[in-house]
């Protein structure tokens, strides 16, 4: 997925959660963006996403 898609992807999800009145980090949204990227596998993703959840 282009950069430019990815960036707008991850923009719109945040003002549709936002709406919702749900709000993501930093550290959440950088993951998001790896993933898509295809940075890290999913397989790392969760991982993360665990221990964020965790911290």
């Amino acid at each position: 997925m282009p950069k430019r898609s990815i960036d707008e992807s991850i923009r719109r999800a945040k003002a549709s959660n936002a709406l919702e009145g749900l709000h993501s980090t930093k550290e959440q949204d950088e993951l998001v963006k790896l993933s898509l990227e295809g940075e890290i596998t999913h397989d790392e993703f969760i991982k993360k996403v665990l221990e964020l959840a965790n911290e």
